[in-house]
């Protein structure tokens, strides 16, 4: 939030937790890349071993870091073997925003989906379209979801795939789209978090 003030800045800083890019070193203990691959980390550092890891929760790991200050020429990435994934080839730099995206909101809106037990031929809403949200969308439609319903404070917001939308913005009625037995929905986004009704 340094942006908007909230944390004082005294000197120049890196903003940012989104990283990819080519590994120029690696540490003596680091074993799963190496230099020249390309690679896709994950903002909060995680060893993948810990009993949280190995359950699907690497944000939960025990020995978690948070990888800040990744909008910078360099970054050190600590706990890199549970951390950072590589790709088969280093990618075209079109290709390169795109995968940005899997450092941080694709995987928030993919970890959501999967912890609400998103299955084939279910209903899910999801609450909030910003980039966590619309990915939480496109990760319910992959793993099968039969109506997905984005929640938005816009009134025509993008849903990115999504069957419907509901509206709370005082502007509009948020008709687009009916909950007539709003129990029968199976699963709610909370923020792009999916939780079980």
């Amino acid at each position: 939030m340094a942006y908007r003030g909230a944390n004082p800045i005294t000197a120049p800083t890196p903003m940012g937790h989104e990283y990819c890019g080519i590994v120029e070193e690696i540490g003596r203990e680091v074993r799963s890349v190496k230099p020249g691959q390309f690679v896709i980390g994950s903002f909060f550092a995680s060893d993948n071993t810990c009993p949280d890891c190995r359950a699907g929760y690497q944000s939960g790991c025990q020995h978690a870091e948070f990888v800040g200050g990744a909008q910078a020429p360099r970054l050190r990435v600590p706990l890199a073997d549970g951390t950072l994934v590589a790709t088969s080839d280093v990618p075209s730099m079109d290709l390169i925003p795109n995968l940005l995206a899997l450092s941080d909101v694709m995987g928030t809106g993919r970890f959501a989906a999967d912890a609400a037990s998103v299955k084939h031929g279910k209903t899910v809403v999801v609450v909030g379209d910003g980039a966590v949200g619309l990915l939480g969308v496109l990760s319910a439609k992959r793993m099968g979801a039969e109506r997905i319903i984005a929640m938005s404070r816009h009134p025509a917001p993008s849903t990115a795939g999504a069957t419907g939308w509901l509206s709370n913005s005082s502007r509009h009625d948020g008709r687009r789209c009916s909950l007539p037995h709003w129990r029968a929905t199976q699963r709610i986004a909370l923020n792009g978090v999916l939780r079980r009704l």
